[in-house]
């Protein structure tokens, strides 16, 4: 009898304990509001918290420019790793609030994503050739841009 007792009070303890957190974790109205425009926000693209002008700089002083030395120096691994990186700065780039409506601004940065991309692969296979090669086509893409965006 008392193995029953003790087991139906634990029961009790834990049910209670659960009704507690589903309750107590039940989101409030203003969560709610809160979570509308999260998504509201997130629906209108992402919002770069440094200026595009600053990304570019760093960008290109301390990574781009290097790579060609690194190339010959075979440092192949940090080129994978930064042909990456700048893939994801071109995802980003994308979504600047000034131009992510602009067509022709997603296209230009979804074609600096592919030549970055390459230029990751090209590293990868240790191919220094083919990574001097998709240096220079990620350096059009930016020429591209710089024609059209920011030399205007």
């Amino acid at each position: 009898m008392r193995n029953r007792f003790s087991f139906g009070m634990i029961t009790a303890i834990t049910l209670t304990f659960l009704v507690l957190v589903v309750v107590s974790n039940r989101p409030s109205e203003a969560a709610e509001d809160n979570k509308a425009e999260t998504k509201k926000d997130s629906a209108a693209g992402y919002n770069l918290v440094a200026p595009l002008s600053a990304i570019m700089e760093v960008m290109d002083n301390s990574i781009f420019s290097k790579i060609p030395d690194k190339a010959k120096a075979g440092k192949f691994k940090d080129i994978k790793r930064e042909g990456l990186f700048l893939a994801e700065i071109a995802n980003l780039t994308a979504q600047d609030k000034e131009y992510r409506n602009n067509k022709e601004w997603v296209s230009v940065c979804e074609k600096w994503k592919e030549a970055a991309l390459k230029l990751s692969e090209a590293a990868d296979k240790k191919d220094a050739a083919a990574v001097m090669t998709q240096h220079a086509a990620v350096e059009k893409t930016c020429e591209m841009c710089h024609e059209k965006f920011r030399d205007n």
